[in-house]
């Protein structure tokens, strides 16, 4: 059985991050009656946020941060597309945090992502 790799607009990830965590909210709120006590309203669904951790591997640490280059680029300009999950149907998101670290020699970087589903 093969998996879905996750993929935002036209980049897929080569292999899925080792962590995904979606998130579901709803906007409650919450007021005060004399009469009843407290009082739970809902207002709705808030945007679905997903945060993705994961490591490249490359032969040098160029070669590694060249295949993240396209995600950096993208969050640097809060780049709105389809996001692809291995769980999820396909929805609209933002791209709104994009993180990156190397340690050593820079052949491995590990990376985290968070993306903001476009509700419009």
């Amino acid at each position: 059985m093969t998996v879905a790799k996750m993929q935002f607009r036209d980049y897929v990830f080569k292999n899925n991050p080792a962590k995904i965590e979606v998130t579901y909210k709803n906007k409650l709120v919450k007021n005060y009656s004399p009469a009843k006590g407290s009082i739970v309203e809902s207002l709705g669904s808030e945007s679905r946020t997903v945060y993705c951790e994961g490591e490249i591997f490359g032969s040098s640490a160029a070669a590694a941060l060249k295949q993240l280059y396209p995600l950096l680029k993208m969050a640097e300009n809060c780049t709105k597309g389809s996001l692809f999950l291995p769980s999820e149907k396909p929805f609209t998101a933002y791209l709104s945090a994009f993180k990156y670290q190397a340690a050593g020699d820079g052949r491995v970087i590990s990376y985290s992502a968070e993306f903001i589903e476009s509700m419009n």
